[in-house]
């Protein structure tokens, strides 16, 4: 038996430092609006379940629309009558559930009571999860119309009419045999795999290691295959690389042969122009010769062309004709500006003889002052005269001064040049220069020669490199090289080198891939076996759906044994509610009621909304009544809103009448509640304030 003896909230929501007592029967907690009505039964319900996880739809979440505003942990205590003897359940909420702490104690000893946590205390003392609670003694406001299915009620009616057990659960059984039949075989790809999954799969393995088996036998047949014409096409390759080989010594002898030959050639080359004229004439001529004589046939044609300037300008100045031109010029300057002044004095005294004095000057002035002009231009004149012949006179003797040196400088040149030629027995420095090419020639190609004759040598010895020659040719002579010609050693060899790499490649694969390979026979054995085993898996998997089909089919017609109990149940209490208006209803599967009206069955909904509550409410303590023998207790929240005054004071006398041996709560802000309780016996009236 259990019952709610005391409610303490120390902080709650907008509650703080309240209590109540409660007895047992039904128990009227009245107040007004915002006295905190709604509050107490959230806190009832969550000292039993704990804080529920915030939804989708929930916007706050039970943990913050119950903080209180002024920072306090929520906290409170239930004492609950369990088994016999009274327990304190307290509850201590953090802003997180890591805060959360719970002590259920005996009140009489202060001992903890074991069994208790934070998650099932209402389980515990209710036998039911926080769903069924919400769905049966839970009535909240607005909440009082159920409907669909629910398992756990169904299989608690079930029981409890069948075996007045409530422990004994078809579901249980039927959960069980699912499990035993979900080791066998998974419902689906999201479930864990069972023994028939896991033969299946091992099955898929073992046939693919088969197929695997069977395919790395043909290969070890193939490559073993090509093993054998790999060792025959590495035996013909090693035949053709010692015939290469020769062919390679033979291609050597022929170079060495050739070599010699070549060697022989340069030297004969050499020496034929060591003997030639012009060599031996200049070979011990150098470039600094070569420059001197250049140089003194540039000087030469270069003294030689002054000369010619120099004894050009000697014989303009040694022309008398020019200095007997500016001689005459000069007196012809001085005999003109006579005869002008003259003339001028003349046709003065003319003119003022014959006419007026002032006719006279205007004539005879101009013709004065134009010889007296022409007489300073002749003394101007005679002055540069002067200065240009003295100038004459200098240039003379510096012409002879260099006349004189350039011919001194040219017999130098004359002496040395013509002593060169002479050593190198050419009569010109133009045939010099043309001996000299034809010798640079000569050199340049005998350097080239001995460059060619020294780098093929390389170091050896050359009488010693012929003689080897000869014995060479002495050898091949009776060899016939056409059969070598197109064998190339390289390419052979590379050839050997790839087929004893492909060679050893095989080798590997044989001796390692293949080494340990699983037999098919030993493949064959286990899938024989997995294939019994899956035989007795198949067979006890069917079994077991065999099993709970049948436990299905039973608990079906269980449970239309237990409905006929709860449609009277409903439709006795309807009945007292509507004082007899209604008294015919069904409750489905589903647990929608249904109304047999004039042999007609209709839903519920048809009915006032009244009404409606009225048959809901009707079946919820019909349900609490089947399923709650020893913990029977309601919670109401403004139930009976909907309600007209007569069949409010129906349902709290019939509240009072089915619960005067357990315990209902019922929280209100109608004073027609609070007044209709306070008539009734036995009734305990708590008023709350705001």
């Amino acid at each position: 038996m259990i019952r709610i003896k005391k409610i303490n909230i120390v902080s709650f929501g907008g509650l703080k430092n309240v209590s109540f007592e409660l007895n047992d029967g039904l128990n009227v907690i009245y107040g007004g609006n915002e006295a905190g009505k709604s509050t107490l039964q959230a806190f009832i319900k969550i000292m039993l379940y704990g804080i529920s996880r915030k939804k989708k739809t929930d916007l706050l979440g039970e943990r913050l629309r119950y903080m209180p505003w002024d920072g306090d942990s929520m906290s409170g205590s239930l004492t609950v009558e369990y088994e016999g003897r009274d327990i304190e359940i307290f509850r201590k909420f953090g802003k997180t559930a890591a805060g959360d702490k719970i002590e259920v104690t005996d009140c009489i000893s202060g001992e903890n009571v074991f069994g208790f946590s934070s998650s099932n205390v209402g389980e515990k003392l209710f036998n039911m999860s926080l769903s069924m609670f919400e769905k049966t003694m839970w009535i909240g406001q607005g909440q009082t119309v159920m409907s669909g299915s629910d398992e756990e009620i169904a299989a608690k009616l079930m029981n409890l009419a069948q075996t007045h057990n409530e422990d004994i659960s078809h579901i249980r059984a039927i959960d069980e045999l699912k499990e035993k039949k979900a080791l066998l075989k998974a419902e689906s790809k999201r479930n864990k795999n069972g023994v028939i999954d896991d033969i299946d799969i091992r099955t898929e393995e073992l046939l693919s290691l088969r197929n695997q088996a069977i395919e790395k036998k043909n290969e070890k047949l193939q490559l073993e295959r090509l093993k054998d014409e790999l060792i025959i096409q590495q035996k013909e390759k090693r035949q053709s690389l010692e015939k290469a080989e020769k062919a390679m010594q033979f291609e050597r002898d022929a170079e060495k042969i050739h070599k010699a030959d070549k060697l022989k050639e340069y030297a004969y080359s050499i020496e034929e122009i060591k003997n030639l004229s012009d060599y031996i004439l200049f070979q011990d001529c150098d470039e600094a010769e070569l420059n001197e004589v250049e140089n003194f046939h540039i000087k030469k044609d270069g003294i030689c062309s002054q000369i010619e300037k120099y004894e050009e300008l000697e014989a303009s100045v040694n022309d008398d004709n020019s200095i007997f031109v500016l001689k005459r010029q000069q007196r012809n300057l001085s005999i003109g500006s006579y005869s002008m002044i003259a003339l001028g004095i003349i046709a003065l005294i003319a003119l003022m003889v014959l006419s007026t004095p002032i006719v006279a000057m205007s004539a005879g002035i101009p013709i004065i002052a134009i010889g007296i002009i022409i007489f300073i231009i002749s003394i101007f004149k005679k002055k540069s005269y002067m200065e240009k012949i003295e100038k004459i006179q200098i240039m003379k003797s510096e012409y002879d001064s260099s006349l004189k040196h350039l011919r001194l400088q040219l017999n130098e040149i004359n002496t040395r040049l013509d002593s060169i030629l002479k050593r190198r027995q050419v009569s010109s420095a133009l045939e010099y220069k043309e001996t000299y090419n034809k010798y640079a020639a000569a050199k340049a190609k005998l350097e080239a020669f001995e460059a060619a004759f020294n780098g093929m040598l390389d170091g050896m010895e050359y009488d010693k490199l012929i003689a080897e020659a000869e014995i060479l040719r002495e050898k091949l002579k009776d060899v016939d090289l056409s059969e070598y010609k197109d064998i190339n050693f390289e390419t052979v060899r590379r050839q050997v080198i790839d087929i004893e790499r492909q060679l050893s490649d095989v080798e590997n694969k044989l001796n390692y891939e293949y080494s340990e390979q699983i037999s098919e026979t030993d493949i064959d054995n286990e899938l024989a076996a997995l294939e019994e085993k899956r035989k007795k898996a198949v067979l006890e998997h069917k079994a077991l759906e065999v099993a709970i089909s049948a436990i299905e089919e039973a608990y079906s017609q269980l449970r239309n044994e237990f409905g006929p109990d709860l449609n009277k149940i409903v439709n006795d209490m309807v009945e007292f509610l509507t004082d007899g208006k209604y008294s015919d209803f069904r409750v489905s599967d589903e647990y929608r009621m249904k109304i047999n009206c004039m042999g007609e069955t209709k839903e519920a909904e048809y009915l006032s909304c009244g009404t409606y509550e009225q048959i809901y409410l009707a079946l919820r303590l019909g349900i609490i009544s089947l399923i709650s023998e020893n913990s029977k207790i309601a919670f109401l929240d403004d139930a009976f809103s909907a309600y007209d005054d007569l069949r409010a004071k129906r349902a709290i006398e019939l509240i009072k009448n089915s619960f005067e041996n357990s315990q209902a709560i019922l929280l209100s802000c109608h004073e027609r509640d609070r007044d209709n309780a306070k008539n009734l016996s036995g009734v305990n009236v708590i008023a709350m304030n705001a």
